[in-house]
């Protein structure tokens, strides 16, 4: 039973990973951004064309998206060259760095309109940084180290000259939210599909064969309700709230496993609270025992073990269930209108 639950459990968490978005953010250009996410789902930001030597990096989620976009970045220039420390100094104190890419993450809420990707010197000043690919950045290294380091201003302009201006910004990325997610929760249910139980007992109204024996089923005997544990998949829709509840609606689907080690099939919908915990209602349906064929209940027994192997048949039964989100990170992710994310 373990096997095969933790064998569906593995394959529902590989579909749900499977949900990521990815934008590129080029530091050194203006451009409007625009991201497709729906709610639940992995966002990483990439910043390239950054140094992240000289810059602290942070998103921002924005809950109602504002009337106008701010921020923005201007192109500028490049680099020239001494020994070690001499040159490390250099390029520090005229803010000169090779630029690479800055990886920021989240994960998508459903009410979130947008984002704010802040990028702000680490040092507090507002002075421009002057940034360089690799190649040229390991040019102007290798050049420096050939001649003087420079300190001229016309100089050092004329390194600047050749590279991208990096400037303390504000980059407004607008979301066009799916408003359908896949939920994923595990946990348990109780069903009244259960077992019937039969007996072989005296046939007591018979005159004819008082000896004789007959099949008849025993009420009361069969177990109450049957337990299983379930994996289920929700279909989230963010527009199907209870109201102002908070309470949503889900379609739900959900495979569960018995202690005999039996699969069982649910469908119904649950009442998703805040994509943390969920109650299940719906129908079930498995195999349950019944009489061979040939065999009726208040007759002979058709031969002397007619219980003790007996065929199944599939049946329908409502349950009721309970569980908990293992995929989903919930709303309670990001707190008030705006909350930080901080980066990796």
């Amino acid at each position: 039973m373990k096997a095969k639950f933790l064998v569906f459990v593995t394959l529902m968490l590989c579909v749900e990973a499977s949900a990521s978005e990815t934008l590129e953010i080029d530091h050194s250009k203006k451009s409007a951004l625009t991201l497709k996410a729906a709610p639940g789902a992995f966002v990483e930001f990439n910043v390239v064309n950054t140094c992240p030597v000289f810059f602290n990096y942070q998103t921002d989620v924005i809950r109602d998206l504002p009337e106008s976009t701010a921020g923005g970045v201007k192109l500028a220039a490049a680099l020239p060259k001494c020994e070690d420390d001499a040159l490390k100094k250099f390029l520090t104190e005229n803010r000169l760095c090779e630029m690479g890419t800055k990886k920021l993450s989240t994960v998508h809420g459903k009410d979130v309109t947008a984002y704010e990707i802040k990028i702000s010197r680490n040092d507090g000043s507002t002075d421009a940084v002057t940034g360089f690919s690799p190649t040229a950045f390991a040019n102007l290294k290798s050049s420096l180290k050939k001649a003087s380091c420079p300190t001229t201003p016309a100089a050092i302009a004329a390194i600047k000259a050749k590279g991208s201006s990096l400037e303390n910004t504000t980059r407004l990325v607008s979301v066009e939210t799916n408003p359908w997610s896949i939920g994923l929760s595990g946990g348990f249910t109780a069903s009244r599909l259960t077992d019937p139980v039969f007996a072989v007992v005296p046939n007591s109204e018979s005159t004819a064969d008082p000896a004789g024996t007959i099949v008849v089923g025993v009420p009361g005997a069969e177990d109450s309700f049957s337990p299983a544990a379930v994996g289920f998949v929700h279909a989230h829709n963010r527009n199907w709230q209870i109201g102002e509840s908070g309470i949503y609606i889900a379609p739900t689907f959900g495979l569960g496993v018995e202690e005999s080690g039996d699969f069982n099939m649910f469908a119904g919908i649950a009442f998703d609270f805040g994509n943390q915990w969920y109650i299940n209602l719906g129908v079930n349906g498995r195999q349950v025992d019944r009489l061979p064929s040939g065999q009726r209940l208040g007759e002979a027994p058709i031969n002397d073990n007619v219980l003790a192997d007996l065929p199944t048949r599939f049946d329908t039964g409502l349950y009721v269930g309970f569980s908990f989100a293992f995929a989903s990170p919930g709303e309670d992710f990001f707190k008030g209108k705006v909350g930080t994310v901080k980066p990796d």
